[in-house]
């Protein structure tokens, strides 16, 4: 019988907190310059990569960008959010 002793879970911890973070960076990318950007710029512009995949699709997910056909933009409700809290 294995026993858990939590790095397991401490490590996804921390993972989901460096996403949070990349998602705040990105987020604070997008609103500030509202274009359509390719996934691939987004993700040459910030790093780590692998990071940043995971935080468009959580942006995505969480309906503050539209994410389609390679493109990256941010939703009106999520620009409009961004300017109200200035």
């Amino acid at each position: 019988m294995r026993i858990d002793d939590g790095r397991g879970k401490g490590e996804a911890r921390r993972r989901r907190g460096r996403v949070f973070q990349q998602e705040r960076a990105l987020f604070a990318l997008l609103v500030a310059y509202p274009r359509a950007w390719t996934a691939a710029e987004l993700v040459r512009e910030m790093s780590p990569p692998t990071l940043y995949v995971d935080a468009i699709a959580a942006l995505h997910d969480a309906g503050l960008i539209h994410w389609q056909g390679g493109y990256v933009v941010p939703t009106l409700a999520a620009t409009r959010a961004n300017e109200l809290a200035g």
